[in-house]
């Protein structure tokens, strides 16, 4: 991509090339009101297509909204527009579906009401492991337990008896 030089009637950067393929401010205005005729129409724009109708690639489109500060404000504002007319549309559409609402709240108020995005806390197991190092340790105080029960009686048996 050639270095781009700002256009002082537009804002728009554009390259000094007069080929009639350059993405010039011309032709961004042009890509702008197209897109913004779209959204106008409660549609969204698909960039490809509108750069098809230009006459550029949607990389050329990418790297002018990635260089070009000016051009990537206002088509940030045209996306801005379309969100909200989708928004409109969608609480528009409520009456009809309510699905259309639930749609709306969770763009609208996500922290309440988009469930894929809240965060899971991790619950605190660790008194699982706890418990279980416990039952442990009852387990082998009582093995000791009852091995010294066994030896004991053991013993007692093996002693000759006193009663003779």
């Amino acid at each position: 991509m050639q270095a781009l030089v700002v256009n002082p009637t537009t804002g728009y950067q554009e390259s000094n090339s007069d080929s009639e393929y350059a993405f010039n401010s011309h032709r961004k205005q042009e890509f702008l009101r197209i897109a913004k005729e779209i959204i106008d129409h409660h549609e969204y724009p698909n960039v490809g297509d509108i750069c098809r109708v230009i006459g550029i690639t949607v990389r050329t489109f990418q790297n002018h909204v990635a260089q070009d500060e000016k051009f990537a404000e206002d088509w940030r504002e045209l996306e801005l527009h379309g969100e909200a007319t989708c928004l409109s549309d969608m609480y528009a559409l409520r009456k009809k579906n309510p699905m259309y609402m639930f749609g709306w709240l969770r763009a609208r108020l996500p922290e309440k009401y988009d469930t894929t995005r809240q965060s899971q806390s991790i619950p605190d197991v660790s008194w699982i492991k706890k418990l279980g190092d416990a039952i442990n340790s009852v387990n082998n105080a009582t093995v000791i337990a009852t091995e010294a029960v066994i030896t004991s009686t053991q013993t007692q048996i093996d002693k000759p008896s006193d009663l003779k």
